[in-house]
């Protein structure tokens, strides 16, 4: 949380700012004069000052010239909010010692984000931005939980913690294509605003640091440690696959579960059919290894999972059907109808 000051001598745009600003966390000083704001500025020290530029009695320029000859006050982030933009405006703001300056009328998050780059930017400079001291550890196979060091994030938007997820598998992408993947179909603009709120607030659950940007595309940053139990999964999965250890197999296999239950976006159903696709190669596999050991019916247990996971997987009843005949297994009929008896309730 930072201490803002906020001037702004229209009544309604100062409101709209302080509610903004107060939801992301923020503590907001407001003042719709700025004499009062100097006047509170003699014994209170901000994190930033937020003004607007074409106010009477005073205007911003001369507003931030006063600010800045008060004790403490000249390295104090200063932002300019004005709905005059002109090039010529913006110059003037900028060579007159703003920090940054945001046209009226502005998104939600353009505030934001402005007002996060300058604190950051501050704390940097006065050296206490240290970065991210603790690994991020996502599981997303049989559950969600997302862990900083050793405590879990509590999530308050469900969304902001799918695109998460999304950059871990996407990897850099612009707003428009994750947009596309977690709201597909909505109207550009909506996408967009959906986008840069749900950014912004994982960024608020998990650390501002999180996610970089760079002409455009958005990306998880490298100062943080990620450890992900899908890419972990499919690594290892990938290498029980070329091996012959029924061990390392089988562990791999067990640590499998359901990608993202709980999500229902197109993007997380491919991810779905990815993985499920690679748990019954694996089990497949297994049950190979344990059919050369002639270790029938934990051969068949395997592959009823493959089947499970897949019923029209045909290298699994394949696979099945020759378990069956060589246990003597009296449910081969099951198997040459594709009924999977284990499974009950199943409706044909």
């Amino acid at each position: 949380m930072a201490q803002l000051l906020v001037v702004d001598d229209d009544a309604a745009v100062l409101t709209l700012i302080r509610l903004i600003l107060e939801r992301a966390g923020h503590q907001v000083h407001a003042f719709s004069r700025p004499a009062d704001a100097l006047e509170h500025l003699h014994a209170w020290l901000p994190d930033l000052v937020v003004s607007d530029l074409t106010m009477p009695e005073l205007s911003g320029l001369e507003f931030l010239e006063a600010a800045r000859r008060l004790p403490g006050l000249a390295q104090i982030p200063f932002v300019f909010l004005s709905s005059r933009n002109e090039v010529k405006d913006i110059r003037l703001g900028l060579q007159a010692g703003a920090d940054d300056y945001l046209t009226k009328p502005f998104h939600n998050h353009e505030l934001l984000d402005m007002i996060e780059l300058r604190l950051r930017r501050q704390r940097e400079f006065r050296g206490e931005q240290q970065g991210p001291s603790s690994a991020l550890t996502i599981y997303a196979l049989g559950r969600f939980e997302v862990w900083v060091g050793r405590q879990q994030i509590d999530w308050a938007s469900k969304k902001a913690a799918e695109l998460l997820v999304y950059f871990l598998h996407h990897g850099p992408a612009s707003s428009w294509e994750a947009a596309e993947a977690l709201w597909p179909g909505r109207d550009p603009d909506r996408a967009s605003s959906l986008f840069h709120t749900t950014l912004h607030r994982l960024r608020r659950s998990v650390g501002m640091e999180l996610i970089e940007s760079s002409s455009r595309r958005y990306r998880l940053s490298p100062q943080y440690h990620y450890r992900y139990d899908v890419t972990s999964y499919q690594r290892e999965a990938q290498t029980a696959l070329s091996a012959e250890d029924l061990e390392a197999a089988r562990s791999v296999a067990d640590r499998y579960g359901e990608f993202l239950p709980d999500f229902d976006s197109e993007w997380c159903e491919e991810r779905r059919e990815e993985l499920v696709a690679l748990q019954s190669s694996l089990l497949i596999h297994l049950s190979d290894l344990l059919e050369r050991q002639q270790r029938w019916p934990e051969a068949a247990e395997c592959l009823q999972k493959a089947i499970s996971l897949d019923l029209l997987s045909d290298p699994a009843w394949a696979a099945l059907e020759r378990v069956l005949v060589a246990a003597r297994d009296p449910r081969l009929r099951e198997v040459s109808q594709r009924r999977p008896w284990w499974i009950p309730d199943l409706e044909l």
